[in-house]
């Protein structure tokens, strides 16, 4: 009894001889050892070491079965690599499946060679890193798409990535579109489908085709995410949505009256040239005379050409339409003018209307502003052309063609009052000149001043009663006017600043009224100069109204205490009745709990007297 006493304290000593632990314990038993380790580590490398409880004299340790890619070092209590992990799993269709890899690891007490062996599992699993970028499937990636097609219309659906990293994140891919010249012109919606949305619509005629890159990234974390890109081409299908366009617009041609049947008209600006605007078709265009040749003249229906069909007279104008139209799509067309004046000889020289012109012109006009259109007759019809005679010395003004006279600076009293020019017109043979005199308006940069800011008065209240006169002057010279603002129905003012009150006096129900006076000048605003005003204050004290009226005012003093007195009785009144109110519910709650009292002490045989 006393050696089975003496075994079993041994015993006891065997296995918790490691830090109070059983001897092949490990810690999380009886569940597997799990390790991880990354995919991209090499032959040798250590994973961990078992943590079995015992050291290498009180335990045994044995691998019970093999695996290709994991060992385990009894001695050194290792599990280590036995070759690269990276090929075999790249090797691998899918290598979830085949992970995690297991060991078997046989743990027994060297003191007691005959208890039964505890078999310790070991897990290794295999940690995907991010070291596959996603790679696009099916390139070339390109589509042809109508410049007609709406915006928001899905115009490709085919781009899609794949990512060999086999686990979440690693594997999962977005799409975007790298910002470009072109990006714009797509998007897309969904970045987890290679859905691709036309964002902005088409023009055949700004852009025929276009590339983006789409980028394709994965989400992994270790050590970052991946990307690769694809070029996405766009051609863009050009559809008949367009009217052909003329080359020059309007046309213009001369043509002398003796001129023979047939004869070709020099055109201008050029040659007669219609074009379709759908360049990617450009179809065939034919012309044809829509109005007003009146038979005078035909054209070529497939080159434009112009020409005469019957004998001119001198003097004649002709404003026809030239229409061009497409073939087959006759739907598409388009109009332009073609002016035609028939020419005599030049025998006479153009003049013009006045020898001299004199106009005024304001110094704030803005540049490119007209002052002065100039006109001449020619008796045979000749187009005339307008210009400035020493023009190069010019440097204010500037005349057009046509006989504008236009600022080309901004002009300045100051510096310059006056101008005299020389214009000149011509026929091409023959010239006519004439002057022009122009005047500066120095313009009025100053506000009307009053004589006071604040003006008072004390006025009666009868129909048309002058109530005061306000006092402005302008610094430049101009001309006032006075204008009322508030109270126009009761007050008026005339132009030399008077203020009356109007024939309605018994509506002056008031003792002061306020009203503003504006004084404006009005100098050359047919030169395009604005109205310049200021503003004075008025104030208009009349008699108080005779007892009777209804002046409207505040309440008297006597009224104003009498309010206080009934204010004050009825807060009285309110204060008496809250005080006996309260005095009430107090002698309520007191009786109901000394009857609760007395019927407590009463059951005990107590008896209590209460005084109130």
């Amino acid at each position: 009894m006393a050696f089975l006493s003496v075994f079993g304290a041994s015993l006891v000593i065997i296995l918790h001889s490691v830090s109070g632990q059983n001897l092949c314990g490990y810690p999380n038993a009886p569940n597997p050892s799990f390790f991880e380790v990354f995919e991209n580590e090499t032959q040798g490398y250590v994973i961990g070491l078992l943590g079995v409880y015992g050291n290498n004299s009180e335990v045994t340790l044995t691998q019970k079965n093999s695996n290709e890619y994991v060992g385990f070092n009894s001695t050194t209590r290792q599990v280590y690599l036995l070759q690269d992990l990276q090929p075999w799993i790249d090797s691998l269709p899918d290598p979830k499946r085949y992970l995690p890899m297991d060991l078997s690891i046989a743990c027994t007490v060297i003191a007691m060679p005959s208890q039964k062996e505890t078999t310790i599992k070991v897990s290794v699993d295999v940690v995907d890193i991010n070291n596959k970028a996603p790679l696009f499937i099916n390139t070339p990636y390109a589509t042809n798409v109508s410049e007609l097609t709406p915006v928001g219309h899905v115009i490709y659906t085919q781009i899609e990535a794949s990512d060999d990293d086999y686990s979440f994140p690693n594997n999962f891919v977005f799409y975007t579109i790298e910002k470009s010249s072109y990006s714009d012109y797509l998007t897309i919606p969904n970045k987890y489908e290679g859905s691709v949305i036309l964002a902005q619509p088409l023009d055949y005629r700004q852009v025929t085709s276009f590339a983006v890159t789409i980028l394709a990234q994965d989400q992994g974390e270790i050590p970052g995410a991946l990307n690769s890109s694809a070029t996405f081409w766009v051609h863009v299908i050009d559809e008949d949505n367009l009217n052909p366009e003329f080359s020059g617009n309007p046309y213009s041609a001369e043509v002398l009256y003796t001129a023979n049947v047939g004869t070709v008209l020099n055109i201008e600006p050029n040659a007669i040239e219609a074009v379709d605007q759908d360049l990617g078709i450009n179809s065939p265009v034919f012309y044809s005379i829509d109005y007003g040749s009146d038979g005078y003249f035909a054209i070529e229906n497939s080159t434009g050409v112009v020409s005469t069909s019957k004998r001119l007279i001198k003097g004649q104008q002709f404003f026809m339409l030239i229409k061009a139209t497409e073939t087959p799509n006759m739907d598409r067309y388009t109009l332009t003018s073609l002016h035609v004046s028939v020419k005599g000889f030049n025998d006479n020289a153009p003049t013009f209307d006045l020898s001299e012109y004199a106009i005024d012109a304001m110094e704030n006009l803005p540049v490119g502003s007209t002052v002065l259109r100039v006109s001449a007759t020619d008796p045979d019809g000749d187009n005339l052309v307008y210009s400035l005679k020493g023009e190069e010395q010019v440097t204010d003004f500037a005349m057009t063609e046509g006989g504008l006279l236009q600022t080309t600076q901004k002009l300045d009293f100051s510096e310059q009052a006056s101008y005299e020019l020389v214009t000149q017109v011509t026929d091409g043979t023959y010239t006519d000149e004439a002057t022009i005199k122009i005047s500066i308006i120095k313009t009025n940069s100053k506000n009307p001043v009053f004589g006071e800011s604040v003006y008072s008065f004390n006025a009666s209240r009868g129909d048309d009663a002058l109530v005061g006169k306000v006092s402005a002057y302008d610094p430049a010279g101009a001309a006032l006017t006075y204008e009322l603002v508030g109270y126009q129905e009761y007050f008026k003012v005339n132009g030399e600043g008077e203020i009356y009150t109007r024939q309605n006096s018994e509506e002056l129900v008031q003792s002061q009224y306020y009203l503003s006076v504006m004084a404006c000048n009005h100098n050359n605003e047919s030169l395009g100069e604005q109205p310049r005003c200021s503003v004075a204050q008025v104030v208009v004290m009349l008699p108080k109204l005779i007892a009777g009226t209804a002046e409207p005012s505040g309440p008297s003093m006597e009224d104003q205490t009498l309010i206080i007195i009934i204010l004050a009785v009825v807060a009285g009144v309110m204060l008496v009745a809250v005080v006996m109110l309260a005095t009430f519910l107090i002698r309520q709650y007191v009786s109901y709990y000394t009857n609760k009292m007395q019927s407590f002490l009463f059951i005990f045989g107590i008896s209590v007297s209460w005084g109130f």
